[in-house]
């Protein structure tokens, strides 16, 4: 069975990803739809945060956040303290951010996916995959907006990470481990079974490599990163 059409896919992905994925192997072009809710919906998000509050409270909690910074950092940060700046630079970092993981995880796919002789699956096919893989992210957004919608205080950028590992372990940005534990969410062991699932279901990839495949990236990025970590002591 396969999804019948984008709409039905992007709801399928989170309830029956198998028929989504299959539907997605037959239909590429219904990547538009998660391409353009995955770089869409944040950046709406942040400009209804910043442009849409007070911006003097978002101040005070970003230079409550930079914590051991010197008066004089503070007063160079602050000074790009402004609502239209900070949307701007966090909606290119949302695209740029998105862009590059999909150009490289589309094309880690293709060449890892190379050891099934019988693979015709191109780069765009893949750079498809790696796209619907991320959209649970959405998830994350959908909670942000409700949190920054009901909470009786404005929440911070530090709290509307609740999904991560920083924000499951209630870490804050003076511990050691902050800025690795807060890119580790829940959302990065959803996307590595998206992924595996759909090398088992478009090629003849065994499961258990599916798995090793979609997983290695992970595993070397945060690796590296833990094994740099600790060097810094």
């Amino acid at each position: 069975m396969q999804s019948t059409s984008a709409y039905s896919a992007a709801l399928d992905i989170f309830v029956a990803p198998s028929r989504a994925l299959n539907g997605v192997n037959n239909n590429k072009y219904w990547t538009f739809l998660p391409f353009i809710l995955l770089l869409g919906l944040p950046v709406a998000f942040f400009a209804f945060y910043f442009l849409g509050h007070d911006f003097s409270i978002i101040k005070e909690q970003l230079i409550a956040a930079m914590g051991d910074k010197s008066p004089a950092e503070i007063k160079r940060a602050s000074a790009f303290f402004t609502p239209h700046y900070l949307t701007l630079m966090m909606s290119l970092q949302i695209v740029i951010f998105y862009l590059v993981c999909f150009a490289l995880h589309g094309l880690y796919l293709l060449l890892a996916t190379k050891v099934d002789s019988e693979n015709t699956h191109s780069y765009g096919d893949w750079f498809a995959l790696a796209v619907w893989a991320r959209l649970p992210e959405l998830i994350g957004t959908v909670l942000s907006l409700l949190m920054v919608l009901f909470a009786s205080a404005l929440p911070s950028l530090n709290d509307l990470n609740m999904l991560s590992l920083a924000g499951l372990l209630s870490l804050t940005p003076s511990d050691k481990w902050y800025s690795f534990a807060s890119f580790l969410t829940l959302f990065t062991f959803w996307a590595i079974f998206l992924s595996a699932l759909g090398i088992s279901l478009w090629t003849k990839i065994d499961k258990t490599r599916a798995w090793v495949i979609a997983a290695l990236p992970y595993v070397v990025f945060y690796g590296v990163w833990a094994i740099i970590e600790l060097i810094k002591g």
